[in-house]
C-alpha cells in the first residue's frame, strides 16, 4: 500500500489510485500522514476537525471515524499489514512498512544530490517530479492544520525543479530548459533564481533580446511591487548579457557555497528548508523576520544565512546583538555603534540611522529583539522605508508586525519515532544532534540497539527542542541514555499531554535547562550563575575577577568553565587566539533569576560594573601609547558589558561607575566615533549627587568631545569650560578639556584662540610626561597656522610634531602626525603629501580609527585632483563621500564635498560643482582660511562659465538640499561622472 500526499490525498492499492471521498476520514488521513509516522495526539485531531470549540462527543466521534478510516485502509489491501496504529495519546500511521510517496520523492532528491553523473542526476530529479499529481494535499493543503506541511512539500518540489533546470543548462539542453522555465516564471514572477537561469537558457539560444527584456520584467517587479531591486547575482548576469560581443559564453550563477560552508564547521542539522527558502528571501524581501521560543536555534540558523549570503551584499553584513540590551535608550546605542555612525546635533538616532546607511547594499542582523521589540521597531521601518539597499534580518520570539515583513518560524527539529532502531534515530535531525553532542563529551558514545530507543524517547519528549538536545546529550559521559529518560519523566510529569504549541514548548525548555542545572556540581552551578552578570562573550580573566569568591578560588576557575562548556551550558567563542566563553540567552535569564533568588544579584552587578569600570580605564590608558591596537581591541570586544555596566550604574544610581566609565572613554568617542559614550557621559552627570564626585569633570570633558564630533561646538565649549572650572589646572583632565576647547574652536574657525589653547595644553603635557596629548596640542597648533595661511609655520611644526609622535608610540598619533605632514605639503610636495597620507590611513585602519581615516582620504582625494588624475581622484571622493556617510559625520561630510566642487570646477563639470556648492554653502558650518579662498575660486569659474543667473538657480537647487542629502547628492554626481 502506498499512501499518496503529493496532490490529491490518496491511496494507491490493488495496482489504482483510490481518492477517499470529501470528509472527516480524508482529513485525519492527511493529518496523520502530515504526520511523518510520529503520533499525532487526540488533541491536535480534535481541534483540526472541531476547531475551538468542539462537541462534548468529540473524542468519541474521532475513535468512530479513526475506525472507519482503519476498515477502508484494510479492505483496500486484503492481507497487508495495518496501516494505522493507536498510541496513548493519538494516532500514527506506519510509514516505515507502507510506502509513502513523499519518502519516495525526498529519497530521489538526495540520490540526485550525491550524483555525479549529471545524466543521471536529471533521471533521478525527472523521477521525482513523476511522484507530483497537483499541489501537495490537493484541495485540503488550505486546511488550518495541513497549510504549513502542504507548504513545505510544494517548496521542496520547487526547489527540486530549480535544480532540474539547472542541471539541464548544464547538459546543453538550452531549448527544453527556456520553454520549462517560461512556465516557472509566469507562474513565479519573483523568483529570481528560474528568471536567471531563464536568461542564460534564452542567451544560449540565440535570444539575446529576450534574456534582456525578460530581466527588464522581473526588475520591475520588484521595483513596483515589493520596493526591491534584482539581487546582485542577477543583476551581474544582466550586465554580463550586455557586455558579451558573442551570444554564447553567459556564466553560470556562483556555485552553491552552502555545502562547503557546512562541511567547514557544525552542521546545521534539519534546516536545509530553513536556509534555502530565506536565504532566496534574503536576495528580494527588505526584512525577514525569524520567530520561534527561545532555544529554538533562531540565532544560529541567522548566522548561518549570514555565512550563506555574506558574498550578496555590496557593503557587507552589519551585526547587532541586542541579548544585553535593556532599554530603548540602549537599543539606539547599540544600533549606532553597530554601525559606526555618528548622529548630529538635533537629529534622532533613526533619523542617524538612516542618513548613515543611506543607500548602502548590505544585511543588518539584529539579533534577540523580543525584549526590545517597542524600542526596535520604529528604528527598522524607518529604514526599510528609506534605505532600499539595505535588508534587514530579525530574530524574535514574536514578529514585528511591520509592511512588508516576510516572518519564517523556527520549527522544532524532526523527531524519531517510538521503538527506533538507530538508523532511524539518525534519519532525523534531532536524532543526529543527540549523537554529535554525545560523542562530543565522550567519544566512547555509541548509538545501537540497546540505546537507540531512550534517545529517540529524549527526542521526542524534548519537542525536537535543538537546546534542550544539546543539553541532554552532554550528559551521557555521566548517565545512559535510558537513565537520562527515567530522570526526564520524573521531571516532566507535570508536562504529560497536552497540546505542543509554542509556550508548551519554552516551559519545556525552562524545565530542561533546570533540570541540567540541578545536575552541576554545587561549584559548577555557582559558577553558572554568576556568569549570567555578563551581557556578552567574555575572556577567562573577566570571569576571574568578576566571579571568584571564598568558595569559587580564583584559581578554580578555569576548570569549573572548563566543565560547564563540556555540559552545554557554557558556549565558547574562538577567533584565532582569543577564546572568549558566553551564555546563550535562555540560559542568561536562567542564571539572572537564580541570583534574585539567591540575593546574589546586586552584589554580582557591581562586581561585573567595578570590573569594567577597572578594564576601562586600564585599556584607556594602554591605548595613549604603543600598546593602542590591543588595547583598542580590548574595548571593542567588552562594548556589551560596558554598556551593561553602566546602564546598571545609572539604574542603581551607582554614581562612581556612571561617571567614571564615560570619563575613562573619551578618545574613543573622538578616535573611534563611539557616539553612545556621549549619551553615558550625559547620563550620568544628570544624577543626584554626581556635581560632587571627582570623576564629574572627566565625565563632562568626553561629553564636549562628543558635542564636537556631533556638529555641536558650542555644547562642547559649554562643557569643556564647566569642566575646567572644576579641576586644578595642569592635571590630566583639565588637559582633556582644553583638547576638547581647542577641537571645537578648530571647527569653528576661530584661529587664534586654537593657537592660544594649544600653548596652555603644552605645559601640562610636558610636566605630566603625556606625549598623547602633547601630539594633539601640536596637530592642533599645526592646523591652526595652516587654516590661517601661515604655511611656512605649519611646515616648521611638523618635524617637532613628528619626534613626539614617534616617542608617544601612539598609532592613533603617529597617523595623525602623517595626515598633517600631508596636509601642509598637499601642494608644496604633493608626492610627500601622498605617502603620508597614504601611510595615515593605515595606521588608522588599524586601531579603527574613523575620524583619522576620513581626514585623510579627503586629503588624498585633493592631492589627486590637483595633479591632474582626475579619475582617480573621483573615485576617491566616492570612497570618502561613503566614510562620512556610513559614520554620519556631516561636519567632515562637507568638508570633503567643498574640497570635491574645488576638482568639478577644474574639471568644468559646472552643473554639478553649482549645485553641489549651494549644498555646502547652506549649513551652519563655517568655511575660513584658505579652503574658503578655494571654494570662491572655484565658484567663480563655474559663474563665469555658466553665467550669473543659471549658476545662482543651480546653487539654490542645492541649497534646498540642506546639509543631511549633501553625500547623496554627491554620490549620485559621482556615479553619473564616473560612468562617463
Amino acid at each position: 500500500m502506498r499512501f499518496l500526499v503529493l496532490g490529491p490525498v490518496g491511496v494507491f492499492a490493488g495496482g489504482r489510485r483510490i481518492t477517499l471521498a470529501r470528509g472527516q476520514q480524508r482529513t485525519i488521513l492527511a493529518m496523520l500522514l502530515a504526520g511523518n509516522g510520529e503520533v499525532v495526539t487526540t488533541d491536535r485531531l480534535v481541534d483540526t476537525l472541531w476547531g475551538s470549540a468542539p462537541p462534548h462527543t468529540a473524542r468519541k466521534s474521532l475513535q468512530s471515524h479513526v475506525s472507519r478510516l482503519r476498515h477502508l485502509l484494510l479492505s483496500m489491501a486484503p492481507g497487508e499489514r495495518d496501516p494505522l496504529e493507536s498510541a496513548p495519546d493519538g494516532y500514527r500511521m506506519d510509514l516505515a512498512v507502507h510506502e509513502f510517496d513523499a519518502h519516495l520523492f525526498r529519497d530521489l532528491v538526495e540520490q540526485a544530490k550525491l550524483c555525479s553523473d549529471p545524466r543521471e542526476t536529471l533521471s533521478l530529479l525527472e523521477r521525482a517530479e513523476g511522484c507530483w499529481d497537483g499541489p501537495a494535499f490537493g484541495d485540503l493543503a488550505a486546511h488550518p492544520g495541513l497549510e504549513a506541511p502542504a507548504r513545505h512539500l510544494d517548496q521542496q518540489r520547487n526547489a527540486a525543479a530549480a535544480e532540474r533546470h539547472e542541471t539541464l543548462l548544464t547538459l546543453g539542453r538550452h531549448d527544453d530548459a527556456a520553454r520549462a522555465l517560461s512556465r516557472v516564471v509566469e507562474a513565479e514572477p519573483f523568483d529570481e533564481r528560474a528568471h536567471g537561469q531563464l536568461m542564460r537558457a534564452l542567451v544560449a539560444t540565440g535570444r539575446r533580446a529576450e534574456a534582456l527584456a525578460t530581466f527588464r520584467q522581473v526588475q520591475t517587479r520588484l521595483r513596483d511591487e515589493l520596493g526591491v531591486d534584482p539581487s546582485s547575482e542577477l543583476r551581474g548576469l544582466h550586465e554580463h548579457i550586455l557586455r558579451q560581443d558573442t551570444e554564447s559564453s553567459v556564466p553560470a550563477p556562483p556555485p552553491n557555497r552552502t555545502a562547503e560552508l557546512v562541511r567547514r564547521s557544525d552542521p546545521l542539522l534539519g534546516r536545509e528548508r530553513d536556509l534555502e527558502t530565506v536565504g532566496t528571501w534574503l536576495r528580494s524581501a527588505s526584512l525577514v523576520t525569524l520567530t520561534g521560543p527561545g532555544g529554538i536555534g533562531k540565532t544560529r540558523l541567522a548566522e548561518r544565512l549570514v555565512e550563506h549570503t555574506r558574498d550578496i551584499w555590496r557593503d557587507g553584513v552589519i551585526s547587532c546583538a541586542l541579548a544585553h540590551v535593556r532599554d530603548a535608550e540602549g537599543v539606539g546605542g547599540a544600533l549606532i555603534t553597530a554601525l559606526a555612525i555618528q548622529p548630529s546635533g538635533g537629529h534622532s538616532v533613526t533619523d542617524a540611522l538612516v542618513s548613515g546607511l543611506g543607500d548602502r547594499h548590505l544585511l543588518l542582523f539584529l539579533d534577540n529583539c523580543e525584549h526590545v521589540l517597542d524600542a526596535v521597531t520604529p528604528h527598522v521601518e524607518a529604514i526599510v522605508d528609506a534605505c532600499p539597499g539595505t535588508t534587514v534580518l530579525v530574530t524574535t520570539r514574536e514578529r514585528l508586525h511591520l509592511r512588508n515583513e516576510r516572518v519564517w518560524p523556527v520549527t522544532p527539529l524532526d523527531v524519531p519515532p517510538e521503538n527506533a532502531r538507530p538508523t532511524d534515530v539518525t534519519a532525523t535531525s534531532a536524532g543526529s544532534l543527540f549523537r554529535m553532542r554525545a560523542l562530543a563529551v565522550d567519544p566512547a558514545f555509541r548509538l545501537n540497539d540497546a540505546n537507540a530507543g531512550a534517545v529517540a524517547e529524549l527526542c521526542r519528549r524534548l519537542d525536537g527542542m535543538p537546546l534542550a538536545i544539546e543539553l541532554a546529550a552532554a550528559r551521557t559521559r555521566a548517565l545512559t541514555p535510558a537513565a537520562l529518560a527515567q530522570r526526564l519523566d520524573q521531571r516532566f510529569a507535570v508536562l504529560a499531554g497536552g497540546p505542543r504549541h509554542e509556550g508548551g514548548r519554552h516551559r519545556t525548555l525552562e524545565a530542561v535547562v533546570a533540570w541540567s542545572y540541578e545536575l552541576l556540581a554545587p561549584e559548577e552551578a555557582d559558577l553558572f550563575d554568576r556568569l549570567a552578570v555578563f551581557a556578552g562573550a567574555v575572556p577567562l580573566a573577566s570571569v576571574e575577577a568578576v566571579c571568584s569568591a571564598g568558595h569559587l578560588p580564583h584559581t578554580a576557575i578555569a576548570g569549573l568553565l572548563g566543565e560547564l562548556v563540556d555540559k552545554s551550558m557554557v558556549v565558547v567563542q574562538r577567533d584565532g587566539e582569543d577564546v572568549r566563553y558566553r551564555l546563550l540567552d535562555t540560559m542568561r535569564d536562567f542564571g539572572l533569576r537564580r541570583l534574585e533568588d539567591r540575593g546574589l544579584a546586586d552584589a554580582l552587578r557591581r562586581a561585573h560594573a567595578a570590573h569594567h569600570v577597572t578594564l576601562a580605564e586600564t585599556q584607556a590608558r594602554r591605548s595613549r601609547g604603543p600598546e593602542e591596537p590591543e588595547a583598542a581591541e580590548v574595548i571593542t570586544r567588552a562594548m556589551d558589558d560596558l554598556r551593561a555596566a553602566h546602564a546598571w550604574a545609572v539604574a542603581a544610581e551607582d554614581v562612581d561607575t556612571a561617571l567614571r566609565l564615560p570619563a575613562a572613554l573619551a578618545d574613543e568617542v573622538f578616535f573611534r566615533l563611539r557616539d553612545e559614550v556621549t549619551t553615558w557621559a550625559r547620563r550620568a552627570v544628570a544624577l543626584a549627587g554626581a556635581g560632587d564626585h571627582p570623576a564629574h569633570a572627566g565625565a563632562l570633558a568626553t561629553a564636549a568631545w562628543g558635542a564636537t564630533s556631533r556638529d555641536e561646538c558650542e555644547r562642547a565649549v559649554r562643557e569643556a569650560q564647566t569642566s575646567l572650572a572644576e579641576v586644578e589646572p595642569g592635571g590630566a583632565v583639565a588637559l582633556l578639556a582644553l583638547g576638547a576647547l581647542g577641537t571645537a574652536a578648530l571647527y569653528q574657525g576661530r584661529l587664534a584662540e586654537v593657537l592660544a589653547l594649544t600653548d596652555r595644553q603644552e605645559v601640562p603635557a610636558v610636566a605630566l610626561d603625556d606625549d598623547f596629548r602633547l601630539t594633539y596640542a601640536w596637530v592642533c597648533r599645526v592646523l591652526g597656522h595652516l587654516y590661517r595661511g601661515e604655511t611656512e609655520e605649519a611646515a616648521a611644526g611638523v618635524p617637532q610634531l613628528r619626534r613626539i609622535a614617534e616617542r608617544s608610540g601612539s598609532p592613533t598619533m603617529r597617523a595623525f602626525s602623517r595626515y598633517c605632514d600631508g596636509e601642509v605639503h598637499l601642494e608644496r610636495d604633493p608626492d610627500r603629501a601622498t605617502a603620508s597620507l597614504e601611510e595615515a590611513v593605515a595606521l588608522a585602519r588599524s586601531v579603527n580609527n574613523r575620524l583619522i581615516e576620513g581626514v585623510s582620504l579627503v586629503c588624498l582625494a585633493s592631492s589627486q585632483g590637483r595633479r591632474g588624475q582626475v579619475r582617480e581622484a573621483l573615485h576617491a571622493f566616492r570612497d570618502v563621500v561613503v566614510h562620512w556617510r556610513q559614520v554620519g559625520d556631516h561636519t567632515h561630510q562637507l568638508t570633503a564635498v567643498r574640497n570635491l566642487v574645488e576638482l568639478l570646477a577644474e574639471m568644468e563639470a559646472d552643473e554639478p560643482a553649482a549645485v553641489l556648492y549651494g549644498a555646502v554653502t547652506s549649513g551652519d558650518t563655517p568655511t575660513y582660511g584658505l579652503e574658503a579662498q578655494r571654494l570662491t575660486r572655484a565658484w567663480q569659474r563655474v559663474e563665469e562659465r555658466l553665467g550669473h543667473e543659471t549658476a545662482d538657480a543651480l546653487a539654490e537647487r542645492g541649497q534646498r538640499l540642506g546639509v543631511r542629502r549633501v553625500g547623496d547628492e554627491a554620490l549620485a554626481r559621482l556615479d553619473v561622472l564616473l560612468e562617463t
